[in-house]
């Protein structure tokens, strides 16, 4: 397993240069054609619906596990928030989200799986590891093998908070919340939380009444609890997802790739499914909401966005002086 192979970072992971430097030292390249064309649907259905009876039959899995090391975390109470970030995200997000998360004073254990991040990234992480009362923080480090070829590395990036989600569960033995990395919390996550996710395998914001299969579902926060069914659909949608990725895709694959996938597990198993409340993913940034969630780059560039994650680091002047935050 995964969890058994965990080994401090290596030097031939971390300190080596990004997957791509003009998407590492600028913004990230935005996708013009966010779509996938009815054969790329076709083959992406097939791949999900074989990953779930051929599983010997695909090595990506395998791959990603090969190309991961770092620290999950141990068993232990609470649940565990996992993210993932490249280079980039990691100075611009990841820092204001563990911060934020800091501010508010209360024990939260939080993962992060960092995509091929430089030695800056992994300095700073540990310094700011050490830094914290609250957040337990621990961090895995991918060097992205099942990125190559990608048109767009984001695609990867995006997907690859769960492909690590199965490894976390079972180390942690606790229910995991999956979070996109320019999160920023606004109330405590997990006593917020915990009593939405009683009684779910899954919980997942769901949007009916869309058309395109990429768009019936959000994966900004997505909920999986260690129950036997909650535990089997993490395994299987990290395999879907790695055996898709072989195809090669030139979108965004996390949300499409959910979605086919509670169609074939309906099928198969009694897998209990929740909506997952705005609050957890609030692109509206309302007072009340437990996490604000940019929505592209709009949200990112919004002034309320911006000014909340400025006081964050403001608060961390320390840590932000780190890893040299600049705006993004």
């Amino acid at each position: 397993m995964l969890a058994d192979a965990m080994l401090r970072l290596p030097a031939a992971i971390i300190g080596r240069e990004p997957l791509d430097t003009s998407e590492s030292e600028g913004r990230p390249a935005v996708i013009k054609r966010k779509r996938h064309s009815l054969f790329a649907r076709f083959l992406i259905a097939n791949r999900v619906r074989r990953s779930l009876t051929s599983s010997t039959r695909f090595n990506e899995l395998e791959r990603f596990k090969r190309g991961v090391s770092g620290t999950l975390p141990q068993p232990g109470e609470g649940g565990v928030i996992v993210a993932a970030c490249d280079d980039y995200y990691y100075k611009h997000f990841a820092i204001t989200l563990v911060l934020s998360i800091e501010l508010l004073e209360t024990a939260q254990r939080l993962h992060l799986h960092l995509c091929a991040p430089s030695l800056q990234a992994v300095t700073h992480i540990e310094q700011m590891s050490r830094s914290l009362r609250y957040v337990s923080l621990t961090w895995t480090v991918d060097d992205c093998n099942l990125a190559e070829g990608l048109p767009y590395k984001t695609i990867y990036y995006a997907a690859s908070r769960f492909l690590i989600a199965p490894a976390v569960i079972e180390a942690a033995g606790a229910p995991v919340l999956c979070i996109d990395i320019d999160g920023i919390a606004i109330q405590k996550i997990w006593p917020a939380y915990e009593p939405v996710r009683r009684d779910a395998d899954v919980l997942v914001t769901r949007r009916p009444e869309q058309e395109k299969p990429w768009r019936k579902i959000l994966a900004g926060a997505i909920g999986l609890n260690p129950t036997p069914e909650g535990v089997r659909f993490a395994a299987n949608l990290s395999r879907a997802l790695a055996s898709v990725l072989d195809l090669r895709p030139s979108y965004h694959i996390d949300q499409i790739v959910f979605h086919y996938l509670m169609i074939a597990t309906s099928r198969r198993t009694n897998l209990m499914v929740k909506d997952m409340p705005k609050k957890f993913i609030d692109f509206d940034f309302a007072n009340d909401s437990v996490i604000w969630t940019a929505q592209a780059w709009r949200g990112k560039d919004s002034d309320r966005y911006k000014n909340a994650r400025r006081e964050v680091l403001q608060r961390f002047p320390d840590l932000a002086n780190v890893s040299r935050v600049v705006e993004p």
